[in-house]
């Protein structure tokens, strides 16, 4: 079922992974960056867990963007281990009977990462593909049409996670931010 805690849940966690994405990635310069990434992590995998408890049905989606993740070597960090130790619990409980589900949202999640880093290497000519590509929109558009077929509303969770996840790279990469360091 679908509510505001779902929404704002997905949001911070978005919002949380991206930050700790940027800052091991190098890209904001903090103090204490190791404290603030580790910080960052942990909210997102108790974000997570607030989500699952009480909206399993979203799990293998999140498995799948996970797995995705992994596979293209994009989990870079132990930051992220909390987040994933959270879903693969959960996981074991759970994708014994939903394993067409999983399949559903692992194929667009691995096909956006693997399209998107071939669109950035200039692998893909087509101006509106590469543009397509680029933006990840893939697994959004499945999972739009998931919920026109099932009426299953929670899936909307990821577009607030996205919303967040972009919202965090658009504030941070904005230069007129990023002419001081930000200081935490």
């Amino acid at each position: 079922m679908i509510t505001a805690s779902l929404l704002v849940l997905s949001f911070i966690m978005g919002f949380s992974i991206k930050f700790a994405d940027m800052i091991l990635d190098n890209h904001l310069k903090i103090s204490r960056p190791n404290f603030w990434a580790f910080t960052s992590g942990l909210v997102a995998a108790v974000s997570c867990t607030l989500i699952l408890v009480n909206n399993l049905e979203l799990l293998p989606l999140m498995i799948s963007i996970i797995l995705a993740v992994l596979l293209t070597k994009k989990l870079d960090s132990m930051v992220y281990f909390s987040t994933v130790l959270v879903v693969f619990f959960f996981a074991i409980f759970y994708l014994s009977s939903e394993f067409a589900l999983f399949w559903i949202f692992f194929i667009p999640a691995i096909l956006d990462e693997v399209m998107s880093d071939w669109a950035d290497a200039g692998k893909i000519r087509n101006k509106k593909l590469k543009f397509f590509f680029r933006q990840r929109t893939l697994l959004e558009i499945v999972t739009l049409v998931f919920i026109a077929v099932t009426g299953q509303w929670a899936f909307i969770a990821l577009f607030f996670f996205d919303t967040a996840y972009i919202t965090c790279e658009k504030m941070f990469f904005n230069k007129r931010l990023l002419l001081k360091p930000i200081r935490l």
